[in-house]
C-alpha cells in the first residue's frame, strides 16, 4: 500500500513545491513590500504544502474521510 501512495504523490507534490518555490522567489525579488509581509506571504504556501501532503496519506488510510 505504501508504494502505491508514494508513486501517486511524487509528481503532484513536486509540481506544487516547484510552483511554491518559484512564486516565493518572485516575491523575494519584488521591491516596495515590507520585509515582514514578504516573509508571511512566502511562509503561507509552504505551511499549506506541509498540511496538504499528509492529508493525502490520511485519505488513503481512511477512505471514508474523502
Amino acid at each position: 500500500m505504501g508504494n502505491k501512495i508514494m508513486s501517486q504523490m511524487n509528481l503532484p507534490s513536486l509540481g506544487i513545491a516547484v510552483r511554491t518555490l518559484f512564486t516565493g522567489y518572485l516575491l523575494v525579488m519584488a521591491v516596495g513590500f515590507n520585509e515582514k509581509l514578504k516573509a508571511l506571504i512566502i511562509a503561507i504556501p509552504f505551511a499549506f504544502l506541509i498540511i496538504d501532503i499528509p492529508s493525502w496519506w490520511i485519505k488513503s488510510i481512511f477512505p471514508g474521510i474523502a
